[in-house]
């Protein structure tokens, strides 16, 4: 993201609770912090990209004495009442806040090809708009301080539900006695077709670009979306629809991760299913 505001002639500013990430984006241009404070200090818009709830809430509270005239924008991947909590913070203390969750992964940010899922004020998203069009394709207001959380907490309920109905088919298939190279194909060519299959097909040499072809190298970890299945479930069962199909994929993370594997990608998890649908049929 960094790479590309640059690219797009901005002057960036930036702060890591990790050094590498600052002395490569320092080499290219852009101007280290010592902190999050500091680059909320000098700049316009702060654009966050952290892992969890509490990340997010850490630095916010640093940049809270700076942020008058300032505006936040969120890109981590936390719960909606988390920043609705933080939005909150923020405008009491003179700034603006929008959340803004990314979707993509490596090979849409590196493309500027990203989906960004706001929540705020119409205003301030117009105003900060083509600062996020310079690693973004599409950018959207879904609603209010929180709803961009709750599409993207969607969105990822939606990709590990895929994600384990292919699991079960490619096990169906292979039991047949059917090709799993040629279940892809027909797949990828009727109304099953989707994103994930096309990415993430879960059976190894099937798919040359995806994990299960590359040792379950992480796009994005096992980890990450337990977090995020969690907070999904949460989210949902507190207005009352609790996601259903969110409980069979987080019994498949939390035992991934119990595994040792919550630095592979996270749909590493399919790699379970044979196992799984062995015990429910003795």
């Amino acid at each position: 993201m960094a790479r590309r505001l640059l690219a797009a002639g901005h002057h960036v500013v930036c702060a890591s609770r990790s050094a590498g990430p600052v002395r490569e984006i320092a080499a290219l241009g852009a101007e280290a912090m010592p902190t999050a404070a500091d680059v909320a200090a000098r700049s316009e818009v702060v654009l966050l990209c952290l892992p969890d709830d509490e990340a997010v809430r850490q630095v916010v509270t640093q940049c809270l004495p700076a942020v008058r005239g300032r505006t936040i924008v969120d890109h981590s991947t936390v719960g909606p009442d988390t920043e609705a909590e933080l939005g909150r913070l923020v405008t009491e203390a003179g700034g603006n806040y929008l959340d803004a969750p990314v979707s993509g992964g490596p090979q849409g940010v590196e493309a500027g090809t990203l989906a960004v899922m706001v929540g705020g004020d119409k205003r301030v998203y117009e105003a900060v708009r083509p600062v996020i069009e310079a690693y973004a394709s599409h950018v959207a207001l879904v609603g209010g301080i929180g709803a961009g959380q709750v599409v993207k907490l969607c969105n990822q309920l939606l990709v590990c539900a895929q994600l384990l109905a292919l699991a079960e088919v490619a096990e169906i298939a292979e039991r047949s006695g059917v090709d799993p190279a040629a279940l892809h194909d027909v797949l990828c060519r009727s109304t099953g077709d989707s994103f994930i299959a096309r990415s993430r097909f879960p059976v190894p040499g099937v798919v040359p670009h995806s994990p299960a072809s590359n040792d379950w190298r992480p796009d994005f970890t096992t980890a990450l979306m337990r977090k995020d299945i969690e907070l999904a479930w949460a989210h949902g069962s507190r207005v009352g629809a609790p996601p259903l199909s969110a409980l069979r994929v987080r019994d498949l993370l939390a035992e991934n991760v119990r595994s040792g594997n919550a630095g592979l990608d996270f749909s590493s998890f399919a790699a379970l299913v044979p196992d799984h649908l062995r015990q429910e049929t003795r």
